[in-house]
C-alpha cells in the first residue's frame, strides 16, 4: 500500500503498529508487547494484550473473530488472549492450506498436496487463487515444464455458490503432484447449505470425522464445510452450493466465532477456579448458554430450515 499513509507506521518494536502482509489475501498482525495480567480472570493465567491494527484499504475477515470490516484504511484498538493470533483475510479471497498433523511437520512444506483445503471468506461475489507445485525436492522445475498449477476460483450467482478447481502443466507426472487427492472447502460464515453437489453427484450431510465425501457444518468456525473425497487430481472438480442470501447470512454470522470463542475461554477459567455459576449446583446462566451456542448450530444444521437456523443465529445477540 505505497500511496496510504497508515502503511509507514508499520515498525516491529511494538510501540506503534506492527504488522505485515503474508502475500496478496492476508495479514498478519502479531502480539508483540506483554499481556496486562491484570485482565487475568484468575491469578494463574495470562491477561489479554491490547493491539493496535490498521485495516488497510478495501475489506477485510477478521480470523480470531468472525468479523468482516468491509470498509479499510483506519485503526482499531483491540484485545486479544493468549490463545489469539491476529490474523486477517481479504474480503471474499480464497485461501488454500495443507492440514498439519502434530507430530509429523518436519518435511511438510516438500510434501505434495494431497488434501488441500480451499477457505472462501464473505465480502464478494467472486474470488480465485492459485497453487504452485513441483517435487519438491529437486531444481527440475527450472527446465519449464516440470511443474504445475492447481487453480481456484469461485462466483456466486443469485442463491448458489459455483467453485471450481483445475489443473495445469505437468498433471501426470506423480512425482509433481499426487495421482489424486481430497479436497475440502470451507465457507465461513455461511449457513447450512440447501444442496451441495460435486461433480454433479450430490452430498448428503456426514459425520466430520469419517472423511467420506459429505457436508457438515462446523460450530466452531461458524462454516460450512464440504469433503469433496478422493478425486483424480488432473480432472476438474465442480463443487454446487445451494444456499440462499450470501451476504445477509454472513452479516446474521459477523463475529458469533469470536463472541462463542471468548466465552469457552471464560467458562474455562471459571471452572479452573470452581467458582462457574451452577458448578455445584445446578443452574441455568447466560455463560452456559453462550459457550455452547456453537455446538447448539452444530446440531441444528442438518435439520433446520434457513429460516429457523437464521431465528436461532439471531438469539446470539438477545
Amino acid at each position: 500500500y505505497p500511496t496510504s499513509e497508515m502503511a509507514y507506521a508499520v515498525n516491529a518494536s511494538g510501540a506503534g503498529i506492527s504488522q505485515y502482509m503474508f502475500g496478496d489475501d492476508m495479514f498478519a498482525a502479531p502480539i508483540v508487547a506483554p499481556a496486562d495480567n491484570a485482565t487475568a480472570p484468575v491469578p494463574w493465567q495470562t491477561g489479554v494484550a491490547t493491539k493496535t491494527v490498521w485495516i488497510p484499504p478495501g475489506g477485510w475477515y477478521e480470523l480470531p473473530s468472525g468479523t468482516c470490516y468491509l470498509r479499510g484504511n483506519w485503526t482499531t484498538m483491540k484485545k486479544f488472549p493468549l490463545s489469539e493470533v491476529p490474523l486477517y483475510a481479504r474480503a471474499g479471497a480464497v485461501v488454500p492450506s495443507v492440514p498439519l498433523v502434530d507430530g509429523a511437520t518436519v518435511g511438510a512444506a516438500a510434501a505434495q498436496y494431497t488434501s488441500p483445503v480451499f477457505d472462501i471468506f464473505p465480502g464478494a461475489a467472486k474470488g480465485d487463487t492459485k497453487v504452485y507445485e513441483d517435487d519438491g525436492a529437486t531444481t527440475a522445475y527450472l527446465d519449464g515444464a516440470t511443474f504445475a498449477w492447481l487453480s481456484a476460483s469461485y462466483v456466486k450467482a443469485g442463491a448458489t455458490l459455483t467453485f471450481t478447481a483445475t489443473m495445469d502443466g505437468a498433471v501426470n507426472d506423480t512425482a509433481v503432484v499426487p495421482s489424486a487427492r481430497a479436497i475440502t472447502l470451507r465457507l465461513r460464515s455461511a449457513f447450512p447449505p440447501a444442496s451441495v453437489t460435486v461433480n454433479g453427484r450430490a452430498l448428503a450431510h456426514g459425520r466430520p470425522s469419517k472423511g467420506a465425501p459429505s457436508w457438515h457444518w462446523c460450530g466452531v468456525e461458524m462454516a460450512v464445510v464440504i469433503t469433496a473425497g478422493v478425486l483424480p487430481t488432473a480432472a476438474p472438480v465442480t463443487i454446487v452450493v445451494g444456499g440462499g442470501d450470501w451476504e445477509a447470512e454472513a452479516a446474521a454470522l459477523d463475529g458469533v466465532k469470536g463472541g462463542v470463542a471468548r466465552a469457552l475461554l471464560a467458562k474455562a477459567a471459571f471452572d479452573d477456579a470452581r467458582v462457574t455459576v451452577g458448578a455445584h449446583k445446578p443452574a441455568a446462566d447466560r455463560l452456559k448458554r453462550l459457550s455452547s451456542f456453537g455446538s447448539s448450530l452444530h446440531y441444528l444444521a442438518p435439520t433446520a430450515t434457513r429460516d429457523a437456523f437464521g431465528k436461532a443465529v439471531a438469539t446470539f445477540r438477545q
